[in-house]
C-alpha cells in the first residue's frame, strides 16, 4: 500500500508484492504481513526532514501491515 502527503510518498515494503494491476483491489492479502522497509520519496522540494516524519508515523520495519495503521498516519502527516 501506497500512501500520499501532498509532495511526499510513503510506500511500506513487505514480503511479496500484489500481482494485480489496480493495487487497491488486493491491498487486503498484506494485511498482518510483516513490513520489511518503508520509503520515504520526496516529489518536491524536501521541506520536511525524513527523521521527523519517521518519529510521527505508526507504519515501521517490523510491524504488522495494517490498512488501518497507514489510514492513520496519513491523518497525522
Amino acid at each position: 500500500m501506497v500512501a500520499f502527503w501532498g509532495a511526499l510518498l510513503v510506500a511500506p515494503t513487505i514480503v511479496e508484492r500484489a500481482s494485480a494491476q489496480n493495487f487497491l483491489e488486493e491491498a487486503g492479502q498484506f494485511e498482518g504481513k510483516v513490513i520489511k522497509e518503508v520509503t520515504i520519496r520526496y516529489r518536491e522540494v524536501r521541506t520536511v526532514d525524513e527523521a521527523r516524519l519517521r518519529s510521527h508515523m505508526s507504519t515501521r520495519v517490523g510491524k504488522a501491515y495494517s490498512q488501518t495503521m497507514l489510514d492513520d498516519d496519513t491523518r497525522k502527516l
